[in-house]
């Protein structure tokens, strides 16, 4: 991991510009609010490029009906948050930190024959950890699921 001073709305402008044609023609609807950060952060831009498309990629897999994800990014005090928000099937209760395990599936993955081996959120915690950052989970108010990251102001 090579971390670089980078803007991250930028950074999240272009990941989600290469994703948004396919996640259409899957109709899929994309909301997107990424506020400029007033200075930049110290990351490596293809490892965040690969957590995000991950979790954009989670989300899309386990959208059922409703075909709609949120991207945010948001300059905190300390640093810079990204959430990913969906209303697809939600977070089994009280196994939210068990989906960041190593090869672990949940219900819904099982059941619904979800393809995966269950790495990926396990990955994505690890390189949001080697940037100093947090990746939690938690279910939304009406259902879906947030993931959120926060990563912190650096030496950029």
């Amino acid at each position: 991991m090579v971390p670089v001073p980078l803007e991250p709305a930028a950074l999240l402008e272009r990941t989600v510009a290469s994703l948004r044609p396919e996640l259409e023609r899957r109709g899929f609807e994309l909301e997107t609010e990424f506020l400029p950060s007033e200075r930049p952060i110290a990351a490596d831009g293809d490892a965040l490029d690969g957590v995000l498309r991950n979790l954009v990629d989670n989300a899309a897999k386990f959208s059922r009906s409703v075909k709609r994800i949120r991207i945010e990014g948001i300059p905190t005090p300390d640093g810079y948050r990204i959430a990913v928000l969906d209303r697809g099937v939600g977070l089994e209760r009280g196994k939210h930190e068990r989906l960041f395990e190593r090869y672990y599936r949940g219900d819904a993955a099982r059941e619904g024959a979800v393809p995966g081996v269950g790495l990926g959120l396990h990955i994505a915690r690890q390189v949001i950890h080697a940037h100093g950052g947090t990746l939690h989970a938690r279910s939304r108010e009406g259902g879906g699921a947030a993931f959120e990251i926060h990563l912190p102001a650096g030496n950029a």
